[in-house]
């Protein structure tokens, strides 16, 4: 008599629940699985799920007759994962729940407390997946090998069903190469890919971009490299995708996670095959807007990353190279151990985009550890003066599992302390048996970690930070009065200094102040409640100030004149 297979399901859920980006790492974990003969033997895997509902019993018919659940974690559906996976548990009460993905801590005192607030967790595995999963799976003990294979799950029919009974636009990620060899304090990628870059057969390479490029639903895939660029045989596949879409007529908007980090001599030979050949590219590359399968593409842009609009509406106006700074501040960088990576290495990169009439947008993190107000203001400084910058995109410091940032020993060495930012939403609760005494309660549907403050600044000094941020941003980078200014630095503090003569912009400013404020007070946690803070928080810490100012231009620039630019 033939033993029944276990049924194992694993799941990679969405960051919101309007992106269907198939679950690659569920694929390569199925991938990898699939190719041992012992583990065909014992166990069956259904179709992956990655759709996002926050009404966790969408996926109770997924999770009938299922002995193993697996789940990728990434701090954007960490929430959303353990809500399923309690499900499971009263659906399936003898089964298994493994958890996986960057979110494990690697830290063992970390990771005890990470299980322990986790009962409806049987196995946590950190590290990467695929091999440590079929580890598990044989029963073996944790090896933690690197994979020197590409995954193909796309050519190897992994996604065939999924594909066939998805009626919407699908989006994908592929990997050329794995690894990073740098180590940012604020970044997992170093850690979790294990510093070496593994190049991946680029055979395996081509045969994924096949795949992509023969199905006409495809609407977007992300290279996802960390620094792709870095090699001459980034180029040759650029060549290759060229090669795809003009086989398939197919022209799928592409994406890549993150650049040569060093810069590299391949990257504008990249740019130019890229605009020549007019593949359709959001985000990192050339913008371009798809208008369906089948029709011609519009250029509309040429960028790196996506450049957010001077507009108030956030649409991108004009399209920008993207080069991530952080900051250029010597200390900073040191502390934030970057300092292998030299800013200054970009500026051949910089004058070769300039010779195209290529603008260009930083992406800089505020509040990195070692940062000040005014060393802030000297980095927006430089940027605009001295690298003719002319679009700075700030993110906030969010702190990851697995990174310097997240080390005990490192925050206690810089005196950094740590607050939870909750978002999250209210959910009306109808008692069946009395359905007019409803009740209304908060719940979470993510939870991110910030550095609130660290021995180079305070509450108060964050305050400040985004005070210089509101001047450039709003008058800057919108371009609302580039052509008045004279010295980015003296300036905001000339601004700043007549702030109180000028009502209009002080009421903005205290609006700024007050949210700024709430998210790095000394709390254990904030939490997000509203669409408004829902968009301060998301849109690098601002309100739609441009939008009111633009309505206001005569007033703003008469106080601006008699003040600032007198």
């Amino acid at each position: 008599m033939t033993q029944r297979r276990k049924q194992i399901l694993l799941g990679n859920l969405n960051i919101n629940d309007t992106l269907n980006w198939l679950p690659y790492s569920s694929g390569c974990l199925m991938w990898y699985a699939k190719r041992i003969p012992e583990i065909n033997a014992k166990y069956e895997f259904k179709n992956p799920i990655y759709q996002l509902y926050h009404d966790v019993s969408n996926y109770a018919n997924n999770l009938k007759g299922v002995d193993i659940l697996g789940l990728t974690n990434y701090v954007w559906n960490q929430k959303a994962n353990d809500k399923l996976a309690q499900l499971y548990k009263v659906i399936n009460p003898k089964g298994t729940v493994i958890f996986g993905g960057p979110n494990i801590p690697e830290n063992s005192r970390q990771k005890m407390n990470y299980d322990t607030h986790r009962p409806w967790v049987d196995v946590s595995l950190p590290g990467l997946g695929e091999i440590a999963f079929s580890e598990w799976l044989l029963n073996k003990p944790f090896s933690n090998e690197k994979l020197k294979e590409v995954p193909t799950p796309y050519s190897d029919g992994i996604f065939d069903d999924m594909i066939r009974n998805t009626n919407g636009m699908l989006r994908a990620s592929i990997e050329t190469n794995r690894g990073c060899p740098y180590s940012c304090s604020f970044c997992d990628w170093g850690a979790m890919t294990r510093a070496k870059i593994i190049q991946f057969d680029i055979d395996e390479v081509k045969k994924q971009l096949d795949w992509l490029y023969k199905h006409p639903n495809m609407e977007q895939f992300d290279i996802i490299d960390a620094n792709y660029g870095i090699f001459k045989r980034d180029v040759d596949i650029i060549e290759y995708i060229i090669e795809c879409q003009n086989r398939e007529e197919n022209p799928i908007n592409i994406t890549m996670s993150g650049l040569a980090k060093n810069g590299s001599k391949h990257l504008p030979t990249i740019l130019d095959l890229l605009a020549k050949a007019s593949v359709p590219t959001l985000g990192d590359g050339m913008k371009f807007l798809k208008d369906g399968f089948g029709e011609n593409v519009k250029q509309q842009s040429i960028s790196y990353n996506k450049g957010w609009s001077s507009t108030a509406s956030g649409g991108a106006q004009e399209s920008m190279i993207k080069l991530s700074f952080q900051t250029h501040t010597a200390e900073v960088l040191k502390v934030a151990q970057r300092d292998n990576i030299k800013n200054d290495k970009l500026r051949p990169l910089i004058d070769s985009y300039r010779k195209r009439n290529q603008p260009i947008m930083s992406e800089m993190i505020i509040a990195l550890p070692g940062e000040t107000a005014l060393s802030w203001l000297d980095t927006l400084h430089y940027n605009y003066h001295a690298l003719d910058i002319e679009y700075v995109r700030p993110h906030i410091l969010f702190i990851l599992p697995n990174t310097a940032l997240d080390d005990p020993e490192y925050q206690k060495k810089y005196k950094i302390k740590t607050k939870k930012i909750r978002f999250g939403n209210t959910v009306q609760v109808v008692s069946e048996d009395m359905p007019q005494f409803g009740r209304a309660h908060r719940e979470d549907v993510s939870e991110y970690e910030i550095v609130r403050s660290c021995y180079s600044y305070d509450v108060e000094e964050v305050v400040k930070m985004f005070d210089y941020n509101w001047f450039y941003y709003n008058l800057i980078n919108t371009d609302l009065f580039r052509h008045k200014l004279k010295s980015t630095k003296l300036d905001t503090l000339k601004f700043f200094r007549y702030l109180d003569r000028m009502p209009f912009f002080k009421k903005l400013l205290e609006r700024q102040r007050a949210g700024v404020r709430k998210i790095w007070e000394d709390t254990e946690y904030t939490n997000i409640n509203s669409k408004e803070e829902m968009f301060f928080l998301t849109t690098q810490v601002r309100f739609r100030d441009d939008e009111i100012i633009k309505n206001n231009k005569k007033e703003a620039e008469k106080l601006l004149d008699k003040y600032v630019w007198n």
